[in-house]
C-alpha cells in the first residue's frame, strides 16, 4: 500500500509539473532499502504536456494535468500487485493480465 501511494504522488507531482513519464512499470518503481520508500525511475523518455493537452484542475486557483499513458500504465502495475502476477504471462491460456481484467470487468465478475 505505501509503495502505490508514494508512487501515485510521485506521478501527480510530475504531471502537476507537466512532465509525463511515459514508462511506468514495475521496473521502474525502486524501493529505498534504507527507508524502504518507493523512488519512480526510468525516465529514458519522458515529456512535456503542452497547456492544450489533457489539462485538468486540480485545485482552485492551479491546474494540473494527467496523461492517460502514464495512468493506464499505473493501474497494470495495479494490477499486478494485486494479483501477483506478471503483465505477460506464458503459463495458461491467457497470456495478458490486462486482457484478463478487461474481459473479468465486461463479464461482471471482477472480485
Amino acid at each position: 500500500m505505501k509503495t502505490t501511494t508514494e508512487t501515485a504522488r510521485a506521478l501527480a507531482y510530475f504531471h502537476y509539473w507537466s512532465v509525463i513519464h511515459q514508462d511506468v512499470k514495475t521496473q521502474n518503481i525502486l524501493i529505498d532499502l534504507e527507508t524502504y520508500t518507493a523512488k519512480v525511475s526510468g525516465f529514458g523518455a519522458p515529456r512535456l504536456l503542452h497547456e492544450e493537452e489533457n489539462e485538468v484542475s486540480t485545485l482552485p486557483g492551479k491546474s494540473g494535468s494527467f496523461d492517460p499513458y502514464d495512468v493506464f500504465s499505473f493501474g497494470v502495475v495495479l494490477a499486478e500487485l494485486l494479483t501477483s502476477q506478471e503483465v505477460v504471462s506464458f503459463d495458461g491460456p491467457e497470456r495478458s493480465l490486462v486482457n484478463v481484467f478487461v474481459c473479468s470487468v465486461q463479464e461482471g465478475c471482477l472480485d
